[in-house]
């Protein structure tokens, strides 16, 4: 169990922050009623120039409140925000149950963001796609051969075809970690 922490975190945040799965995970985490540390959007931030010749437009934000979180979910949360664009001007936190020090402000560590891209996607289906009764059990054998990628690589602006004109689609095999009713 984790003690409970009062955080601050403040910044700015690109506006498309969201489309970064990780950072989407928290703040849907952050939003909800259940947990007591928010993130709210302080003002309009700067734009900065962009990989593609334009703009980004920033926001600032603050990410506050007191919850029973880990060390790890707290530099988990600094992970992402690098990793979106995020730039962190403070972040650090109280242990609210640390008795002997009750207004010791431990700083959280502001990563360097990944190099490494991880796409995301959601995969939905539907058990009638299979031509013989669907046993749950044996779904990571029918995700191997019944799965197809498009990688949408026109999309991400490296388009390519192969020798026979055919756009980069590969059946892909798929490790099953959880399943969760839509």
């Amino acid at each position: 169990m984790s003690n409970i922490k009062r955080v601050e975190i403040t910044g700015e945040l690109p506006f498309n922050a969201t489309d970064h799965h990780d950072v989407r995970k928290f703040f849907g985490q952050m939003n909800g009623p259940t947990i007591g540390i928010n993130v709210k959007y302080t003002g309009q931030g700067k734009a900065r120039p962009n990989d593609y010749g334009g703009q980004t437009a920033y926001y600032k934000f603050c990410i506050s409140g007191e919850e029973a979180v880990s060390d790890a979910w707290l530099a988990n949360l600094m992970q992402a925000l690098v990793n979106c664009g995020a730039s962190i001007e403070k972040a650090h936190y109280w242990d609210v149950e640390y008795v002997e020090r009750p207004n010791y402000v431990i700083p959280l560590n502001i990563p360097y963001a990944s190099e490494d891209k991880e796409y995301v996607c959601e995969v939905r289906f539907t058990v009638q796609d299979v031509q013989k009764p669907f046993e749950s059990h044996e779904l990571q054998a029918w995700l191997n051969t019944a799965l197809i990628v498009d990688l949408n690589m026109e999309h991400a602006g490296m388009f390519q075809v192969n020798d026979e004109g055919d756009s980069s689609c590969v059946s892909a095999g798929a490790e099953l970690k959880t399943l969760c009713p839509a």
